[in-house]
């Protein structure tokens, strides 16, 4: 999981979209996989940059190098975000710090390997009050939708008994050509 890496040299954004409102526990996995810790003139450099959720920041001035102490290490943040509208943002900006043009040219901004969001098992918006919610609300589609299937039934079969006496069925034989 760690050997590729999202990267940008000024802004990452990512969006959760279609959330239930609650408290998600959002898990940012790094590995410095393009900066090297060596002794060598390519382990100057430094990416630092800022994270922010949910508009919120979360950390300021994150190095990798720092936090893993040393390069292809990873290393895994964990924070609680609480969605309110059914939108997750999460900003990775690198706000001018660190080096822009050691090892390479562009190498300098916000990297991230992985994210993971899950919903948070305590507390408002945990999985058992959910899972009730969502309980409730088959309970109530599959009652509402037997109810109105048995109205509709009554209102066919007073319509088919209707019709029945209204007309008089006479049946007769027609003469048969030879």
């Amino acid at each position: 999981m760690y050997k590729t890496a999202r990267i940008s040299p000024s802004s990452l954004r990512y969006y959760g979209l279609g959330l239930r409102n609650g408290v998600y526990n959002v898990e940012l996995h790094f590995a410095e996989i393009v900066m090297d810790d060596s002794k060598s003139w390519k382990g100057l450099g430094r990416r630092i940059f800022d994270i922010y959720i949910q508009g919120e920041k979360a950390l300021q001035n994150f190095n990798i190098l720092e936090e893993a102490k040393g390069s292809k290490i990873a290393v895994i943040r964990t924070f609680k975000a609480n969605v309110t509208n059914g939108i997750m943002e999460i900003h990775f900006f690198w706000a001018g710090r660190g080096t822009c043009c050691i090892p390479y040219q562009s190498s300098y901004g916000p990297l991230v390997s992985a994210i993971h969001v899950s919903l948070d098992s305590s507390g408002f918006g945990s999985q058992s009050n959910h899972d009730n919610r969502l309980t409730g609300e088959i309970v109530g589609i599959v009652v509402g939708g037997a109810g109105a299937l048995l109205i509709l039934s009554f209102v066919f079969y007073l319509w088919w008994k209707k019709d029945a006496r209204g007309h008089i069925r006479v049946d007769t034989d027609s003469p048969r050509k030879a």
